[in-house]
């Protein structure tokens, strides 16, 4: 069985109001070109991301924009390779694993 859901204007919510002290966006493809063009064929003439609509739109608001986590993985930037190295008497980059046969990490890892 397939549920639809429709998007309801519940309290006249919409259209939003002219200001807001603050405004949060949160997401990885909030301020993406890439996510924005897709596998569009074409180079748009002036693109808007949704961060740049938001800031143009509410100009007198606060914009906080954090990236979040990303959709296939962590939104990060890479580790330095000086972070990675277990001890110090290892002469090459590397990290250190230990793995456990239950939850609670409990025991001598095998």
């Amino acid at each position: 069985m397939k549920r639809l859901c429709f998007l309801k204007n519940q309290n006249n919510f919409l259209p939003l109001k002219k200001t807001y002290s603050t405004i949060a966006v949160i997401g990885p493809n909030a301020d993406s070109l890439d996510a924005l063009e897709g596998n569009y064929n074409g180079t748009p003439s002036a693109p808007v991301t949704v961060l740049a609509g938001i800031r143009k739109r509410f100009v007198k608001s606060k914009i906080v924009y954090v990236q979040g986590s990303g959709l296939i993985g962590p939104v990060t930037n890479p580790i330095p390779a000086s972070a990675l190295f277990p001890d110090e008497s290892m002469k090459q980059h590397g990290l250190e694993a230990e793995y456990f046969s239950n939850l609670t990490l409990d025991g001598t890892p095998f």
